[in-house]
């Protein structure tokens, strides 16, 4: 319950523009590794994979970007609906912005219900989960967090394939040459 009414009450100081955005330079890959590994300690059951090598800066708040990543894997653990959950993290370049796929090996879920998942308090189907303890608030607050990055966030998903998680952030203007090109 504690962990509802701090997600409310942040996602309530969010939509007022109350909330404190503190950017600066971040290295993508490196903090991306991480905080995948802060993020195997919080979920041991979780299998994840990373891929990336290059390096490429962007400007984030990295608490909030974490908050971000965060919320996702916590989605992917609750409603994977499968025991052995792997989670793969991929980062690469598309023009003057960087994706971040989050892609889980869960049951997905369907075209009518994908585009639902990032309004607040919205839940696919509690009934289907192992563990359903969500408060349909974390997909919402990650959008709000992105938004305020100027970045994008969307889902991907084949029924019974898993369901992937897009992040879009622009890459700062200094020295980042890549293009198309997976961070590996």
């Amino acid at each position: 319950m504690d962990h509802l009414i701090d997600n409310l009450f942040l996602f309530s100081k969010m939509e007022m523009d109350k909330y404190p955005y503190n950017p600066v330079s971040v290295e993508l890959s490196q903090w991306l590794e991480n905080a995948v590994a802060d993020l195997s300690g919080d979920y041991p059951e979780i299998e994840f994979q990373i891929f990336l090598t290059k390096q490429v800066m962007i400007s984030a708040d990295p608490a909030e970007l974490f908050r971000v990543i965060g919320n996702i894997v916590q989605n992917s653990y609750l409603y994977a609906d499968i025991k052995d959950i792997i989670i793969t993290v991929t980062a690469k370049i598309i023009g003057n912005k960087v994706q971040i796929i989050i892609e889980d090996n869960g049951i997905g879920i369907s075209a009518a219900k994908l585009s639902l998942i990032f309004d607040r308090f919205y839940q696919v189907d509690e009934s289907r989960s192992h563990n359903p303890r969500g408060s349909g608030i974390g997909l919402s607050i990650a959008k709000m967090i992105i938004y305020q990055h100027t970045g994008q966030i969307y889902a991907e998903s084949l029924k019974e394939k898993g369901l992937s998680i897009i992040i879009e952030l622009p890459l700062m203007a200094d020295g980042n040459k890549y293009n198309g090109e997976d961070l590996k």
